[in-house]
């Protein structure tokens, strides 16, 4: 017959239980879990720029390649790549990102606003 000791309460005899938390030490955790639940998860205007400028530098278009905005967002080139969909204002947001960074031109065709292009610097 065996004799077994029960197992000890605590990993550490001398260890103590951590002191509790004053109300306002529960408030803190409280608003700082609803703010990181309230973040965004989609990227922001200057990381869809750049998403946009790797996409240019992967298909060649950058160094004076031009393309219509709605090609950007909806065109074939751009079929399986996160830019495509992109919704029109936001990527107009990213473009004007990239054209102050100068990797980029916006510019409009003779017919008006519903003819914006790009031309990748």
């Amino acid at each position: 017959m065996m004799l077994t000791r029960p197992p000890p309460s605590s990993p550490h005899p001398n260890t103590y239980p951590p002191p509790k938390k004053t109300k306002r030490e529960k408030i803190n955790v409280k608003n700082q879990t609803k703010k990181s639940k309230n973040k965004s998860k989609t990227p922001q205007v200057d990381e869809w720029a750049s998403l946009i400028g790797d996409w240019a530098a992967a298909w060649g278009v950058a160094g004076g390649g031009v393309l219509l905005v709605d090609e950007l967002s909806t065109g074939d080139d751009t079929r399986g790549s996160e830019v495509h969909g992109l919704p029109r204002e936001l990527l107009l947001r990213a473009l004007r990102a990239l054209e102050a960074r100068g990797k980029a031109r916006l510019f409009r065709g003779a017919a008006g606003a519903g003819e914006e292009g790009v031309k990748f610097l």
